[in-house]
Formats: structure tokens, C-alpha cells, sequence
């Protein structure tokens, strides 16, 4: 508000102090101002929007929401087999910036570290390095980690890729989810930080 009404003043004071000749210079902070302004609204709000694809000026899916799916694990307990479990994933986004957290029966992951990547001629691709904190049920064998995954864009509702952890856990694994419908859609296809 202090800003719009300085600016608003501005030019009296320069025409007051007789600057006319610098009067350029005073308004080029305003151009900069407004394009802060709008980048910030593009940068939330309008790069969802279909039109910008449309004209291809955005190309980053909109991958925002609630994913679920299922993981499989390198782990062995003691089986011999991989272990299946189900996971959710939160995708926070906005045009440049993203940012993923993870959740199992056992444990949390934050993204540290987080990018959409749109290659020429290829699917686009979340990738991504986390950190993994252990729940208070987890077994006793497992403890906090770095790690790093990479999803695929399928199609717009469904992600697939693999990860693999820090040295001291040494497993990898594969992922498969789904977006799931936001709340009130109606069966309608939702719209789709570096951490």
C-alpha cells in the first residue's frame, strides 16, 4: 500500500523539485515492480492454466495433488522375496519451483532437492533427492537415510520410476501411483520449491 502510493506520488514530487529530466529514471523502478507483481501471480496461479500450453509457452505438467500407489522393496525379510508396500506422495508445485513428501506404513520422506524435467521428444520426469525419517513403529534395522528417486509421467494420472537409498541401507525399488481425484471433482481429472 505504500508502495502504489508513493509511486502514485512520485511524479509530483520530481515535477515539484523540478527533475523533469530524471523523471525516466524515477518510473523505472515501477516497470520492475509491476513485473515482479505479475511473475509472482504467473508463477502460482495463471502457468495452469490451458491456454499457456495451448500456445506453448508452459510445457511443465501440472503434477500438484495427492498421488497413491504401491512400492516394491529390494529389502528381504528374511523371505527371499521383494517387499510390497503402499505409499502416498503430496506434490506441491508451482512453475518453478517443487517440492514431495512421502509416506508409508513405516516411515516419512521430504524432497531436500526436487525438478520437473521436460526433455524434447521424451515423457516428462520427476526427480528428486529425499530424506527419510523412520515412525515410531518402524523396525529396530531401519533409520534415517538419503535417498534419490525418478518418476515417469505415464499419462496425466499415473507416475512409475524407481529409487535407491544412501549407502548405509544399500536398497533400491521400484514405484507405481496414481493421481487420486481431488475432493469434490466428481470424477473429473483434477488439475493437474526446489525443497
Amino acid at each position: 500500500m505504500v508502495a502504489v502510493v508513493s509511486a502514485w506520488q512520485l511524479p509530483k514530487v520530481v515535477e515539484y523539485l523540478q527533475l523533469q529530466a530524471l523523471l525516466w529514471w524515477a518510473d523505472l523502478p515501477a516497470v520492475w515492480g509491476f513485473y515482479l507483481l505479475y511473475w509472482g501471480i504467473f508463477e502460482k496461479w495463471l502457468w495452469t492454466w490451458s491456454l499457456f500450453r495451448f500456445i506453448r509457452l508452459v510445457r511443465v505438467p501440472d503434477l500438484r495433488g495427492e498421488w497413491v500407489g504401491q512400492g516394491v522393496s529390494s529389502y528381504d525379510d528374511g523371505g527371499g522375496k521383494p517387499t510390497p508396500y503402499d505409499m502416498r506422495l503430496t506434490i506441491r508445485q508451482e512453475w518453478t519451483r517443487c517440492s514431495v513428501q512421502m509416506e508409508t506404513g513405516h516411515s516419512r520422506s521430504d524432497s531436500t532437492i526436487a525438478a520437473v524435467l521436460v526433455a524434447h521428444g521424451g515423457r516428462p520426469r520427476l526427480s528428486y533427492e529425499y530424506q527419510n525419517q523412520p515412525g515410531a513403529h518402524a523396525e529396530g534395522t531401519m533409520h534415517a537415510h538419503p535417498g534419490m528417486t525418478r518418476l515417469e509421467m505415464i499419462d496425466e494420472t499415473h507416475l512409475e520410476g524407481e529409487y535407491y537409498t544412501g549407502r548405509d541401507r544399500r536398497s533400491y525399488g521400484t514405484m507405481s501411483l496414481t493421481k487420486r481425484a481431488a475432493r469434490g471433482s466428481h470424477g473429473r481429472r483434477p488439475q493437474s520449491r526446489r525443497a
